[in-house]
């Protein structure tokens, strides 16, 4: 009742109106994307189903590409690539990064020097270009975007893991445990992982901003979601390439308004509930804002 309560209070403040705010931008989304089949008009990878460059109507919400897609189709579809590659991303970045972080604070010694070297190293590159060196090898497609997306995110999730860690370890009743006999990875999982998790949520929802403008930038530089497969990122850059190459058609805001627009709004979703989530598990961090 009273964590309820505490519940209750917290969504009254600042920080509950944008967990309430992002928190509906993402669950519409995440509408979109599994309603996407009877949404979408038409088949978002059938060529020509519209006449090309169709301004935005009653028949085509969105207008059309030079190729004839249906916008608004490729834009619902969108919506479901996109969730689909940050959950894929998101999970593998936290299942690599959380456990290896937890062992690297609690051994040290020379495993966790080695594991520190490696993720700062990784760290160190500018993240889109790490995705797109990663993206290269392994080739277009879904799953191998989302790998090269969840690269960039494991020495964050490895970083702030292995940091709790560190302080939680010293803890009395971390000790406690150690003189009862109980082994590492079982002081590891019912001590330490507990008091380290509180992070996770917020570091998912803030990388999950990152990754769908990571994705984006990938796929418009031709290395992450391929054609004829709908997602913003790509109409984005199909629009610039045609509107650049021929410069005869000015007007057609819609072709890259409409997508970016798309990419904006998600990014903010997912912003405001990782800032609300960050205030509420952190109140100390909160208050010295104040």
């Amino acid at each position: 009742m009273r964590v309820w309560t505490r519940l209750k209070d917290e969504l009254l403040t600042v920080s509950g109106a944008r967990i309430l705010i992002g928190g509906a931008i993402v669950l519409f989304y995440a509408f979109l994307a599994v309603f996407a089949p009877a949404l979408a008009p038409f088949d978002p990878e059938e060529l020509g189903v519209g006449p090309p460059l169709q301004l935005p109507d009653s028949t085509y919400r969105f207008g059309t590409t030079y190729l004839g897609y249906d916008l608004f189709s490729r834009t619902v579809y969108g919506t479901r690539i996109a969730l689909t590659v940050v959950f894929l991303a998101s999970t593998m970045a936290l299942l690599a990064g959380v456990p290896l972080g937890l062992f690297s604070g609690y051994l040290g010694g020379w495993f966790d020097r080695v594991a520190v070297l490696i993720m700062d190293s990784v760290y160190s590159f500018p993240d889109l270009i790490l995705a797109v060196v990663v993206a290269a090898v392994l080739g277009g497609g879904v799953v191998n975007a989302a790998i090269a997306v969840s690269v960039i995110y494991v020495p964050q999730y490895f970083r702030v893991t292995r940091n709790h860690t560190l302080s939680v370890r010293e803890e009395t009743f971390v000790e406690a445990a150690r003189a009862l006999g109980a082994s590492k990875l079982d002081t590891i999982r019912r001590y330490i992982f507990p008091n380290v998790s509180q992070s996770i949520p917020v570091i998912l929802t803030l990388n999950s901003a990152d990754a769908i403008l990571t994705l984006a930038g990938l796929s418009f530089l031709g290395f992450g979601i391929t054609p004829p497969k709908p997602f913003w990122g790509l109409d984005i850059s199909q629009a610039w390439r045609y509107l650049t190459l021929t410069k005869e058609y000015p007007q057609v805001w819609w072709w890259t308004a409409i997508p970016g627009f798309a990419i904006v709004v998600l990014i903010i979703g997912f912003t405001l509930l990782g800032e609300g989530l960050n205030d509420i598990l952190n109140p100390q961090l909160r208050d010295s804002k104040r």
